[in-house]
């Protein structure tokens, strides 16, 4: 019953608001301002190329968000969506199965609310990669807000970027990241 009522109260508001862009006859309707969802990236988003921290690689990061380097890690952040290019040397490629074993219980212990997706093996135009996607919550903000989060571990020669993609769950955003990991070119 309580849902029953809940979904009234969201039906009347709903209509409530719709009726207020109603025009009086004979003259056009009121258009609602677009709205976006919180966290969803722009479709005309425009990107920059950004070369990781030990030049091992380049990848595009929305232009505009606020950049955050430090040894060999770059941030880049806009509201709850952010970016992080993570760089390390490593002698052997990650694979699912140590992905699954030494990556995700770091991640399980440092992420509040973790709840893992799944670990997989993913094609990129860069090559192969680990992708582990999760929930998680946001650490800097005021009030709980879970984020979706895809991480992407890649390796060549030696060299490994772990490219870390996250937005408030909910957010359309599968465009964006792709476009992100797809732009990732070992030099």
């Amino acid at each position: 019953m309580r849902d029953v009522i809940r979904c009234a109260v969201s039906v009347t508001a709903a209509v409530a608001v719709l009726g207020a862009c109603a025009a009086p006859p004979g003259e056009p309707a009121a258009v609602p301002p677009p709205t976006s969802a919180i966290g969803a990236i722009p479709a005309n988003q425009p990107y920059v190329t950004v070369q990781t921290a030990d030049g091992a690689a380049s990848v595009d990061v929305p232009e505009g968000w606020l950049r955050t380097a430090g040894g060999s890690s770059l941030l880049f952040t806009s509201g709850f969506d952010s970016v992080a290019v993570d760089t390390s040397a490593t002698t052997r490629a990650p694979s699912v199965d140590s992905v699954t074993a030494e990556v995700v219980p770091v991640l399980r212990t440092t992420n509040d609310r973790f709840v893992l997706g799944s670990v997989t093996a993913a094609g990129t135009g860069a090559g192969p990669a680990i992708r582990v996607t999760y929930q998680a919550q946001a650490t800097s903000a005021p009030s709980p807000v879970l984020l979706g989060v895809e991480r992407y571990e890649f390796w060549r020669a030696g060299h490994q970027v772990t490219l870390t993609l996250s937005s408030p769950l909910g957010a359309d955003n599968e465009a964006a990241w792709r476009r992100i990991v797809e732009s990732l070119r070992w030099r």
